[in-house]
């Protein structure tokens, strides 16, 4: 039997049932074989299922009615009808145990029931004792997850802090393209520009096109607004000369 640790406990003001009275489920799930298993290992727990439909939106019709302690809700696959159903469930009953057996469950879809309004995650590795643990936990008002499907989490999370940095777009540009960036933000023209770098305007030209093409620009104004506010400047204009004079003159 798998551990589910115990995710979160939140305290909704209702006692738990007794085994005096019974936990009340409403399930939903599409195939008619696997739904009667799971009404069968409920009942085995003395779970009383109080209704069972093929679809996770058509339990809502009972919430009103029945009252139920647990909504079990057995799915293929998490998708918007079930991630809808999951929130109009808690709308109408905001205190009512939600269980989620996702059989195709991925670090994704837990941190999605959750958000939309899931008491307890299960995926399809879980044995019958987890499944019964689960709904008499939700009933209590307590969350538990499936051990392997928090892991992947974790995982998930480690993997995204470890992924290297978004590379820097200035990163993409020459050492001279650099330069004409920085005379940009001076408001030069292309003239200017010419003069100043000792080349041709035709040659000014190219270097800008290069800039707003790797810089994803429109056009050489919203280049050097982009520049100025990463402190593309004067001074930055000055160490690329330095470093340019350091360099063979094809790199350049």
């Amino acid at each position: 039997m798998s551990s589910l640790p115990c995710m979160a406990v939140k305290e909704d003001g209702l006692p738990a049932p007794t085994q005096a009275q019974s936990t009340r489920a409403v399930v939903a799930e599409a195939n008619s074989i696997i739904r009667e298993g799971l009404c069968s290992f409920l009942r085995n727990a003395r779970i009383e299922v109080m209704a069972q439909e093929d679809a996770a939106c058509e339990v809502t019709e009972h919430i009103a009615r029945l009252l139920p302690d647990v909504v079990l809700l057995s799915v293929a696959t998490l998708g918007q009808e079930e991630l809808g159903a999951l929130q109009a469930i808690r709308r109408l009953a905001p205190r009512v145990g939600i269980v989620v057996l996702d059989m195709h469950g991925d670090p994704g879809h837990l941190l999605q029931a959750i958000a939309h309004g899931a008491t307890c995650y299960l995926t399809g590795s879980a044995t019958q004792e987890d499944l019964v643990a689960a709904v008499r936990a939700a009933a209590a008002g307590r969350s538990l997850v499936d051990r392997e499907a928090l892991l992947n989490v974790a995982r998930l999370v480690s993997v995204e802090r470890n992924a290297a940095p978004p590379e820097d777009p200035l990163d993409a540009l020459t050492p001279r393209e650099r330069e004409v960036l920085s005379l940009l933000t001076e408001g030069m023209s292309n003239q200017r520009i010419a003069d100043e770098l000792g080349v041709s305007i035709g040659t000014v030209k190219t270097h800008i096109c290069n800039v707003l093409s790797k810089l994803h620009m429109a056009d050489r104004l919203q280049a050097a607004v982009w520049a100025t506010r990463r402190g593309v400047g004067p001074r930055v204009r000055r160490a690329v000369r330095t470093a340019s004079a350091m360099l063979p003159a094809d790199l350049s």
